[in-house]
Protein backbone atom coordinates (compact mmCIF):
# COMPACT_ATOMS: atom_id res chain seq x y z
CA UNK A 1 0.00 0.00 0.00
CA UNK A 2 1.65 3.46 -0.72
CA UNK A 3 0.06 5.22 1.14
CA UNK A 4 1.67 3.19 4.63
CA UNK A 5 5.39 3.43 2.75
CA UNK A 6 4.98 6.70 2.75
CA UNK A 7 3.91 7.10 6.43
CA UNK A 8 6.35 4.62 7.34
CA UNK A 9 9.61 6.64 5.53
CA UNK A 10 8.45 10.08 7.19
CA UNK A 11 10.09 9.19 10.47
CA UNK A 12 13.34 8.65 8.44
CA UNK A 13 13.47 11.46 6.45
CA UNK A 14 12.97 13.51 9.26
CA UNK A 15 15.54 12.34 11.52
CA UNK A 16 17.78 12.78 7.54
CA UNK A 17 17.11 16.52 8.54
CA UNK A 18 17.62 17.32 12.31
CA UNK A 19 20.91 14.90 11.67
CA UNK A 20 21.99 17.25 8.86
CA UNK A 21 21.18 20.08 10.64
CA UNK A 22 23.27 19.24 13.88
CA UNK A 23 26.45 18.16 11.55
CA UNK A 24 25.91 21.88 9.89
CA UNK A 25 26.07 23.41 13.34
CA UNK A 26 28.33 21.53 14.57
CA UNK A 27 30.91 22.48 11.59
CA UNK A 28 30.19 26.14 11.33
CA UNK A 29 30.00 27.08 15.02
CA UNK A 30 32.08 29.91 15.36
CA UNK A 31 32.41 30.86 11.25
CA UNK A 32 31.10 32.97 8.75
CA UNK A 33 28.22 31.85 6.50
CA UNK A 34 25.37 33.97 4.77
CA UNK A 35 21.87 33.03 5.09
CA UNK A 36 19.95 33.62 2.28
CA UNK A 37 16.12 34.02 4.09
CA UNK A 38 12.69 33.11 2.16
CA UNK A 39 12.10 37.08 2.62
CA UNK A 40 14.30 39.54 2.88
CA UNK A 41 18.36 40.20 2.18
CA UNK A 42 20.79 38.01 2.19
CA UNK A 43 22.65 38.33 5.95
CA UNK A 44 26.40 37.57 6.61
CA UNK A 45 27.93 36.66 10.15
CA UNK A 46 29.49 34.88 12.40
CA UNK A 47 27.63 31.99 13.56
CA UNK A 48 26.73 32.25 17.46
CA UNK A 49 24.24 29.75 18.29
CA UNK A 50 22.65 26.50 15.81
CA UNK A 51 20.22 23.84 17.25
CA UNK A 52 17.69 21.42 15.35
CA UNK A 53 15.36 24.56 15.83
CA UNK A 54 17.08 27.63 14.91
CA UNK A 55 20.92 29.70 13.71
CA UNK A 56 21.32 32.96 15.57
CA UNK A 57 24.59 34.50 13.30
CA UNK A 58 25.68 38.28 14.29
CA UNK A 59 27.31 40.53 11.72
CA UNK A 60 29.58 42.49 14.40
CA UNK A 61 26.43 44.77 15.59
CA UNK A 62 23.56 43.10 15.49
CA UNK A 63 22.29 39.36 16.26
CA UNK A 64 19.92 38.13 13.79
CA UNK A 65 17.70 34.53 14.27
CA UNK A 66 16.60 32.39 11.62
CA UNK A 67 14.28 29.35 12.48
CA UNK A 68 15.78 26.44 9.82
CA UNK A 69 12.28 26.99 8.03
CA UNK A 70 12.79 30.62 7.28
CA UNK A 71 16.07 29.85 5.07
CA UNK A 72 15.69 29.10 1.69
CA UNK A 73 20.21 28.50 1.88
CA UNK A 74 23.40 29.11 3.41
CA UNK A 75 26.95 29.90 1.93
CA UNK A 76 29.57 29.01 3.99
Amino acid sequence: NPKILLFSIIPFVFNEELAARMEFCHKTLNHWVTIYPQKGRPIRGRVDDCDANKIVIQDGIDKYVFLWNEIRWIIR
